[in-house]
Parts: structure tokens; sequence; C-alpha cells
């Protein structure tokens, strides 16, 4: 028995492909829809770390719904790019990454690109005066830490992490709303998106579309209001209401499948010596 094997679907013809896709993305949109509910129950309770931990859990598994959607939209040649697409789906920095970009307004897959490659480095300079300490990835570490204790050494510096006091831990039922991600995966759900027919529409339409750093968002607009158009005249549309509509031609983020969703190895010796702080002048 092999868990994680969801790369072994790119071996699959487009029919079987398409039809598994939809099992699986309807399967990570229930779950995701469950854990939301009960998030709200937790955030009402004033119970907030379970809340905001079950909330990054259902962020996680709408962005694995994102990541085969992607290798709907991704081209088939040559099969590494669509292997390497689907095994983000078992990998926890891609999975933020996606949720990471969906909360963004990019203007453009070049600005995408920039934010991809700075949130995916092992280190990077931050500290309480801008830059003096080598912080571990962000999308990673605020994952851990809004869930675990830790013993943290930061140069002279060492503490204990308390999850009950971590920064990101907020303190209104409010702050626990679906986000961006959770929203744009339950809209393209409502509108029928996820069907195998329709994975397949979405699949002749994208498969030969180029997506580089010339693409701006107004081509992106336009290609999911053609999505959403060829959907309508094969009858696969829902009838999901038009803010789900609006939703999806405006923000269903660019694909991502062009690019290196993996953390990027940084030299932590190297970063330190690029130090700005006056104290390391």
């Amino acid at each position: 028995m092999r868990q994680r094997a969801v790369y072994d679907l790119a071996d699959l013809a487009d029919p079987e492909f398409f039809a598994e896709l939809e099992t699986g993305i309807g399967l990570c949109v229930a779950n995701a829809t469950r854990i939301m509910a009960d998030v709200a129950v937790l955030a009402k309770d004033g119970r907030y770390q379970a809340a905001r931990i079950l909330q990054n859990v259902a962020n996680e598994e709408t962005a694995k719904a994102m990541i085969l959607m992607d290798a709907v939209r991704c081209p088939r040649a040559p099969k590494e790019v669509l292997v390497r697409q689907l095994k983000y789906f078992a990998q926890h920095l891609p999975k933020g990454l996606y949720v990471c970009v969906a909360e963004g307004r990019p203007c453009s897959f070049a600005e995408v690109q920039g934010r991809i490659e700075r949130e995916r480095k092992q280190y990077y300079l931050d500290g309480p005066d801008g830059g003096e300490f080598a912080v571990c990835n962000y999308i990673l570490s605020a994952r851990e830490q809004a869930m675990y204790v830790d013993y943290i050494v930061a140069d002279e510096s060492k503490w204990w992490h308390d999850p009950v006091t971590h920064h990101l831990l907020v303190f209104g039922p409010d702050d626990f709303r679906p986000g961006g991600i959770f929203r744009m995966v339950s809209a393209l759900h409502a509108a029928g998106c996820f069907s195998a027919a329709a994975l397949a529409t979405i699949a002749d339409l994208w498969r030969c579309v180029t997506v580089d750093g010339a693409m701006t968002i107004h081509e992106l607009r336009d290609l999911n209001e053609a999505t959403l158009r060829a959907l309508d005249a094969k009858g696969l549309l829902k009838a999901a209401g038009r803010e789900a509509f609006g939703l999806i031609v405006n923000e269903c983020p660019f694909p991502l499948h062009p690019l290196d969703l993996t953390q990027e190895k940084v030299n932590k010796e190297a970063l330190l010596e690029q130090r700005s702080w006056p104290g390391y002048t």
C-alpha cells in the first residue's frame, strides 16, 4: 500500500483522469466544509487556538482542490510537470503557497512569480529591528507554531514558544470567517466546475494557454469568463448565483503549475552576512 500516491494519476488517460479528479476534489471540498463548520463553533465558544488549527487544515484541504484544478489546467506534456503538480497535493509548503496567493490581488503572473520566490525560501532575514535574524520559512513555521510548543534559538536569544501566545492567534469570531481560497473553491464547486465533464472542458481551453510572466490580470479574467461561457454552452454550469460567477471571473487565481513550489534551500551563514541592521554593520 502506498499513501500520498496522487501523482499516479498522471498515468491515466483523460476520461479516467477527470473522473478521479471529480471524486478527489469533491472529497476535499466536503472535508473542508465540515471542518470550517467546526471552526465557526469553536470560534463562537472562544476556543481560538483550536479554531485556528482547524482553519489551517480547512485551508489546506481547499488548496488541494486548487492543486488538482491546476493539474487540469496544466498541459499533459512534458509529463514531469504534471507529476510535479500532482505531488504538491501532499506537501505542506505548496498548499500554503496556494492559500497565500489566493489572498492577494496580483496584476500579473510575474507578480505571482515574485511572491512565490520570496515565500518559498528556507530562511529570510527578519526581526524586531528589521533584519537581524535568519528566520525559518514563514508559511511552514506559522503552521507549526499555531500547534506546537517549541524551543527556539536565535543568535544569543533562547526561548520557549507557546502556541497560546503565538502572534498569529486571533481573538474574535470574525477573524475565523472563510478566507479567499475557501470562498473560491466553494464558488467553483457551486458553479459545477468540478464535475468530470466540466474538468474536461476546462482542460480543452487551458492546456494550450501559455502561462508566463507576460500574462496580465485582464487576460486571466478573460480566460476565466471564457471558461464559464464554455461550460454554460455545454449545459454544465450550475445556477450558483451571480456572486459566485463574479468571484470566479474576477478572483480565480493564476495557475501555479509552471512554478516550482518546493522549498528553496538557503545558505544560512551567507544570508546572515547580508544583515543590514546597524548592530551588525
